[in-house]
Order: structure tokens, then C-alpha cells, then sequence
């Protein structure tokens, strides 16, 4: 190998060593979870769980879909979305869902996942004009309307 190939080759393995690293420590997976879980009601406001971001909702059906991005990888997620009464007279009305996310793993590998509501509780709202379900603590909002 003549000494220039040597040079050359000596200083791109560290830095080929470090890409690769980097890039096996803080991969990203997509998950979605199956079914369509059931929302909660309650009468008050409940606690923060831990941190995400919420990329998106979509309705599917009569389910609510809910995005999430967050940092974990090695243990479990879970998910809740709560709703209470109140409705706000508009056209269509509108309500705020609260939901709670908590991950139970120090991982961090950046993980999207996507979790699914059942939003029959406001089936009857939805077949007579749709209603806007609003995520609390965030500008994301979605017509649910059939």
C-alpha cells in the first residue's frame, strides 16, 4: 500500500467507525398497535405522563388515530385518551380529549408509533354534523363526522 492510500485510509476509519455507530445507537422503528382501544371518561383533568411528540391524528372508521413520536426502544408503551362531558356549542360542536402517554424503557432510539381509540361515545355528535376533537396541550385537532 503505498503511503498516501495509508494516510488517507487511517483517517476515514474513524470517522466511518463513528457514522456507524452513531447510526446503530439512534435508529428509528415504526410500530402500530392492533385494535381500537376504549377511551376513558372522567371528571377531571388527569396527570402528565411522560414526554412525546404528537406528529398527528387521523379518523378511521370509528376509530381515532393517534401518531406519536418518542424515545424508547426497549421496553413497552402505553396510551390513554380521556374525555369528559363537556361539549362546546358550535357548528360542528367541539370537545378536548386528554391523552396520557407513559414508556416504560431509558432507550433512546427514536420510535413512531401509532395508537387507536374507539370514538363511539360521540357516534351520535358525528352522525349529525361531525364534532372536532381536540388533543389538550397541543394545536392538533381532527372532524369526526360520518
Amino acid at each position: 500500500m503505498k503511503p498516501l492510500a495509508k494516510i488517507l485510509f487511517a483517517m476515514l476509519l474513524p470517522v466511518l467507525t463513528l457514522m456507524y455507530s452513531c447510526l446503530s445507537h439512534k435508529k428509528t422503528v415504526r410500530e402500530k398497535t392492533g385494535g381500537c382501544l376504549p377511551m376513558q371518561l372522567i371528571d377531571s383533568v388527569p396527570a402528565k405522563g411522560d414526554y412525546y411528540t404528537l406528529d398527528s391524528l387521523a379518523v378511521s372508521g370509528d376509530c381515532l388515530n393517534v401518531y406519536v413520536t418518542y424515545d424508547g426502544g426497549c421496553g413497552t408503551a402505553d396510551a390513554k385518551l380521556y374525555y369528559t362531558n363537556r361539549v362546546m356549542e358550535s357548528f360542528p360542536p367541539k370537545t378536548v380529549l386528554y391523552f396520557c402517554f407513559a414508556d416504560n424503557d431509558a432507550c433512546r432510539s427514536m420510535i413512531q408509533k401509532s395508537f387507536s381509540f374507539d370514538l363511539t361515545p360521540f357516534s351520535q355528535k358525528a352522525s349529525s354534523g361531525g364534532i372536532w376533537l381536540k388533543i389538550a396541550g397541543t394545536g392538533k385537532k381532527v372532524l369526526y363526522k360520518k
